[in-house]
């Protein structure tokens, strides 16, 4: 069994970035997806882990990858979460998902089109009496079922994306809707943190 562990690496008050190892090696951008797609429990439980401890560090936060395509996938996986006072103090409010949500089949998530139709959403199915405004309140609210099922079809979802040959930017915001959506953008419509804006896209080595 493998072992997982995570780097958090601080670069100011507000904002840390995550870097993963699997058994002393960097962990793949790649090996994040295949790990998310299997339901790695292993793996899992250490990303949950590092989710928890920025929510513990800054309440709540904006959850940002560098821009992702499918030949530099080898890529050590990273990102970057960036406090937001806003998210903290939002109150949960589904409505604008709530037409799709009612017409999943799938009792955890669903997943759809921008109204834009320029992004990707990957939403939880919303639980009784649980708080699942931003991506903190899902990870420390939300069953590990819910969030195994959750993060598959996040993976499922940009495999799919990568496979039209563009960049693709993964990322929660939720300042638009108060409600947890990760994104799968063709752009970085939402982005704060501006290394990753201006991150140059290479090709495996």
């Amino acid at each position: 069994m493998a072992t997982y562990t995570y780097e958090d690496i601080p670069i100011d008050n507000n904002t840390i970035k995550y870097l993963f190892n699997a058994n002393g090696n960097k962990l793949s951008y790649a090996e994040f997806i295949e790990l998310l797609r299997l339901g790695d429990e292993n793996f899992l439980d250490t990303f949950k882990k590092a989710l928890n401890e920025a929510t513990n560090k800054l309440f709540a936060y904006v959850w940002e990858c560098p821009p992702i395509h499918k030949e530099m996938t080898n890529k050590p996986f990273e990102f970057v979460v960036t406090k937001s006072m806003a998210l903290r103090h939002i109150k949960q409010d589904y409505s604008s998902f709530k037409e799709q949500i009612i017409e999943s089949n799938n009792k955890d998530v669903c997943s759809f089109l921008s109204l834009g139709k320029d992004a990707t959403l990957i939403v939880p199915i919303p639980c009784h009496n649980l708080d699942y405004k931003n991506i903190s309140n899902f990870t420390k609210n939300a069953s590990k079922e819910q969030q195994i099922k959750f993060w598959q079809e996040v993976a499922d979802k940009l495999v799919e994306c990568l496979e039209f040959g563009t960049s693709k930017w993964l990322s929660t915001s939720g300042l638009g809707v108060h409600y947890l959506h990760i994104r799968i953008d063709s752009k970085p419509k939402y982005y704060v943190w501006k290394e990753y804006l201006q991150f140059k896209l290479e090709k495996n080595n």
